[in-house]
């Protein structure tokens, strides 16, 4: 083909280079996934924001079967009330993430009743789909402090809760491929995802001499209600419906087993969980040859305009 002539490299030169991929994703991925389900979190206390659905819940109700005493946060008094019916061990706090200042002055008057946690994971978010160009500063302002502030004020403020000794603790931050590759109509979102990664890569160097694992997870498609709640222009509308890439996704079950097996391990300061090998394999091209990024960021983006004109 003419075309793959112009970046110099043979059918021999792709073959090779996609069995090394192949062979890193397999790594990177075989986190030996019944080590979840003979994990033991009797005694431990596991922290985990955005509590209240989604991927949050669901980690909290495995941990709770894991044996693990959870403590949850949302804004939701009622849903907090509710969810913590049905888990078992669980505390909720109601926290407001879109205020930095109101979660440092919580984790002020909070932090020594909670005592000592082995394991924080910031989960909570929104995202949003609209251009650039649309978005108001006030939603950027929103999402930079749900996504990065609030993350910076909890992970201090929590901090010395962490310092548990004996097999140590993990700081884990729910990241997304799109902080990696970038994704159209989500600029904002993509960005401050992009964040977390350096945010926690730093960190682990900070916290390592207390035995504090500090890492990053960044999530591919998974089958939760995010597109639906994302914000639109000015934020007074929801998109209010799901991307076919979403209703494709990794089930929220599969989610948080494959994310607490990563915890487990401990074995790495950045994680991907993606659905299926070709996901992954797309996720990671971009990094060997950029314009591969490029086609892939423009022709999702065609979709995602498309379907932003039917959300307004």
């Amino acid at each position: 083909m003419e075309y793959l002539s112009l970046f110099s490299f043979s059918y021999l030169d792709l073959a090779l280079l996609l069995i090394a991929l192949t062979i890193f994703v397999l790594r990177r991925r075989s986190n030996d996934r019944l080590r979840v389900l003979n994990g033991d979190f009797r005694g431990k206390t596991v922290f985990v924001t955005g509590g209240t659905s989604g991927i949050g819940k669901e980690l909290a109700t495995r941990f709770s079967e894991l044996g693990a005493k959870v403590i949850i946060t949302g804004r939701d008094a009622n849903k907090l009330k509710d969810v913590c019916k049905t888990i078992n061990r669980c505390e909720g706090y109601v926290l407001d993430m879109e205020n930095p200042d109101n979660v440092e002055q919580w984790c002020e008057k909070n932090a020594k009743s909670i005592g000592k946690l082995d394991v924080l994971i910031h989960n909570a978010g929104i995202t949003m789909r609209e251009l650039l160009m649309n978005t108001e500063i006030g939603i950027g302002q929103k999402l930079m402090n749900v996504h990065f502030l609030s993350v910076f004020a909890l992970t201090k403020g929590l901090l010395k809760n962490m310092k548990t000794g004996g097999q140590g603790s993990v700081i884990c931050g729910v990241g997304s491929i799109a902080g990696i590759n970038g994704l159209g109509i989500r600029t904002m979102y993509s960005s401050m995802k992009g964040s977390m990664e350096g945010f926690f890569k730093s960190l682990a160097s900070e916290v390592k001499s207390d035995n504090i694992h500090s890492m990053v997870i960044h999530l591919g498609y998974i089958q939760t209600n995010v597109a639906k709640n994302a914000l639109v222009g000015d934020g007074s509308k929801t998109f209010g419906k799901t991307d076919p890439n979403i209703k494709k996704g990794l089930p929220v079950r599969e989610c948080a087993d494959r994310m607490i097996d990563s915890i487990v391990l401990r074995n790495s300061h950045e994680v991907w969980i993606c659905n299926g090998m070709m996901m992954n394999i797309k996720m990671f091209l971009p990094k060997l040859f950029p314009w591969i990024g490029d086609y892939n960021l423009y022709h999702d983006l065609k979709k995602q305009l498309s379907g932003l004109k039917e959300a307004k």
